[in-house]
């Protein structure tokens, strides 16, 4: 016969663990950086892209990748903290669009296309090692890079603190395991394919991402039409 099990009460639980038990109220999520779009950061467990952390965005132009990390970008200069965006040649950030946010511009690092990887790799060492930004954002879709340059560049984050976001149109399906985040853009959707300790995939309407843009671009779009005006009149 097997021996009889002996339960412990929760009073002994807690006896046994003192310290090492907290209260809700106590604990609190992992570090990250605000996406600016609130119902994004409500879903993931950092509240916006994980710091210490690499994320990923699959996207073709044009279908609002560019516009969350905008509005990420925006915030964080507003707060007087800096931000890093290493572009790509072929589909270069517009300073319209971030300027619609109010970003402030002297906080923001611009950095062209690298020319190869080993330079670019160069480009996100230095950066990061700076230990001056909050984000790194990289359009990495004219390289591929490898594992062991995602291995050292997490590293990176780790160290500095630091959030990675890397923009690609078609990443390598095997080396999505890297990633703490990873959301895929189409026409209709945001998919979330990867985030730790929450439920995926999910699939968030764009519109979601557009609500809080459109309104700017309608008052930009109605403040060209006076400045027109205004210069037509005699």
């Amino acid at each position: 016969m097997s021996e009889a099990r002996s339960f412990k009460s929760l009073e002994d639980l807690k006896y046994e663990l003192g310290s090492l038990l907290k209260r809700p109220e106590q604990i609190q999520a992992p570090e990250g950086v605000s996406t600016g779009v609130e119902a994004l950061d409500n879903f993931l467990l950092w509240n916006g892209f994980p710091k210490g952390e690499l994320s990923l965005f699959i996207s073709e132009p044009g279908l609002g990748a560019t516009t969350i990390l905008s509005q990420c970008c925006a915030r964080l200069t507003q707060q007087t903290k800096w931000a890093a965006w290493i572009d790509h040649s072929k589909h270069q950030l517009c300073p319209w669009t971030l300027q619609q946010y109010n970003c402030q511009f002297a906080k923001l690092l611009f950095i062209s296309q690298p020319s190869s990887e080993k330079e670019l790799i160069w480009a996100l060492r230095e950066v990061l090692s700076s230990s001056l930004f909050e984000i790194v954002i990289c359009d990495v879709s004219p390289f591929q890079l490898k594992r062991h340059h995602l291995v050292k560049l997490k590293q990176f984050a780790k160290r500095y603190k630091v959030a990675i976001v890397f923009k690609d149109e078609k990443p390598q399906v095997f080396l999505k395991s890297f990633y703490a985040f990873v959301a895929k853009f189409n026409s209709q959707f945001l998919e979330i394919q990867r985030a730790q300790h929450r439920p995926t995939p999910l699939k968030m309407e764009r519109r979601a991402i557009y609500e809080n843009f459109m309104p700017q671009l309608t008052e930009a779009r109605k403040a060209c039409r006076r400045r027109e005006l205004s210069r037509l009149q005699p």
